[in-house]
C-alpha cells in the first residue's frame, strides 16, 4: 500500500514531497489494521493465559470463537492510532536511510537494509508505545480486581489517572530493542 500511494503521490519524475510519503506510510498502516488487530487479540489472550496460574487452556481457535467476526477487532481505533502514525514515520525514515546507506552504484545490500530498516523503527516504535499500551489494555481480558475499559479515551483516562503518565510509555524502551533485532 505504501508503494501504490507514493506511486499516486510522485510528480512525472518520480520525486515524491515528505507530506506525500507521510500519507503513503500512513495509509499503509491503516491498511495493515485489518489483517493485524485479530492476530494481535489472539496474541496477547494467548500471552495472558499463560501466565495465569491454573486458567483453562485457551486456544487461538477459543478465542476466535468466543469474541466472533466483530470481536477480533476490539481495540481497532487504538490499533490505528498505534499503526498509522508508526508506518508514517518508519515509511519515510526507511526510504530516506535506504538511500544513505547505498552504495556508489545505488545498491543496497542486505545489511544496508537491515540498518536502515533498524533506525527506522526505532523512533516509530517509540513514539507509538502511548497507543500500544491503550490498545493492550483493550485488548486483553481483565482479571477480577482489574480495571476495565470501555474505549480509546476512557483507558487514557483511567490509565493516566491510575497509574500516571509514565504507565504510557511501559515497554518503550523494549520496543525500540526489538526493533534493532
Amino acid at each position: 500500500v505504501n508503494d501504490l500511494v507514493r506511486d499516486k503521490l510522485s510528480d512525472k519524475n518520480g520525486n515524491i514531497p515528505l507530506y506525500a510519503e507521510f500519507i503513503a506510510g500512513g495509509c499503509a498502516g491503516g491498511s495493515q489494521v485489518v489483517f493485524t488487530n485479530p492476530l494481535e487479540i489472539v496474541k496477547i489472550r494467548l500471552q495472558v493465559a499463560g501466565e495465569i496460574a491454573g486458567s483453562a487452556k485457551v486456544s487461538a481457535l477459543s478465542v476466535v470463537k468466543e469474541l466472533g467476526l466483530f470481536g477480533m477487532y476490539k481495540g481497532a481505533k487504538a490499533c490505528f492510532l498505534r499503526d498509522v502514525p508508526f508506518s508514517a514515520i518508519y515509511f519515510p525514515a526507511y526510504a530516506h536511510l535506504k538511500v544513505k546507506f547505498a552504495d556508489d552504484n545505488g545498491y543496497n545490500h542486505p545489511g544496508s537494509l537491515l540498518v536502515a530498516g533498524a533506525i527506522a523503527g526505532m523512533p516509530a516504535a517509540s513514539l507509538v508505545t502511548p497507543a500500544d499500551v491503550i490498545k493492550t489494555r483493550l485488548q486483553v481480558v481483565a482479571r477480577a480486581g482489574q480495571t476495565t475499559y470501555s474505549g480509546v479515551i476512557d483507558a487514557a483516562n483511567k490509565i493516566y489517572k491510575e497509574e500516571g503518565f509514565r504507565a504510557f510509555w511501559k515497554g518503550a524502551t523494549g520496543m525500540s530493542r526489538t526493533m534493532v533485532v
